[in-house]
């Protein structure tokens, strides 16, 4: 090769990577609490679709949640299973966020206090919950924890005796 074409293959070469340098660095940085927001989202939409599979694969094992007035710890998948049928009978058709507060946020975590509702099928609220939900950055992946559930239900909202159920 000529040493003019070298020295342009060379520049051009530079300049390629001088323009991905700046192209990357022109990205917006991480963010974590619009990422833990997200992947909450996606937990809701998998826990309204009704299927435990698709709930499990929103979660990071071992799962530690607060269920029945203690805490419960699935080591994996197939320890977690949200119980349906009985959200159902007890007249469960969806549940949505009512509220999002953001309490932490870091690289490797972020705290967000979630109340939530449940709805019957006619769209009114049955009950309403306060959950303290941890999400962690692990394995490139972020996973959810969920905590210290407050249950209210009637029509004054009164608190009443926890439930065996997680939102």
């Amino acid at each position: 090769m000529r040493p003019e074409r070298t020295l342009i293959t060379l520049t051009c070469a530079l300049l390629m990577q001088l323009f991905a340098v700046s192209a990357l660095s022109a990205q917006p940085a991480s963010d974590p609490e619009a990422e833990a927001r997200a992947a909450l989202d996606r937990f809701l939409i998998a826990f309204n679709s009704g299927d435990n599979e698709l709930v499990r694969q929103q979660l990071h094992f071992p799962h530690v949640t607060h269920r029945a007035n203690s805490i419960f710890v699935a080591d994996q998948p197939a320890d977690f299973t949200i119980p349906y049928e009985f959200n159902r009978e007890s007249g469960w058709a969806r549940s949505r966020w009512d509220n999002v507060a953001t309490y932490l946020v870091s690289d490797e975590k972020v705290n967000l206090g979630v109340d939530f509702s449940r709805l019957n099928a006619v769209g009114e609220v049955i009950a309403v919950f306060t959950v303290l939900t941890l999400i962690y950055a692990a394995f490139g992946a972020l996973s959810l924890h969920v905590f210290n559930r407050v249950k209210r239900v009637n029509a004054l909202m009164m608190p009443v005796a926890e439930g065996m159920v997680q939102v």
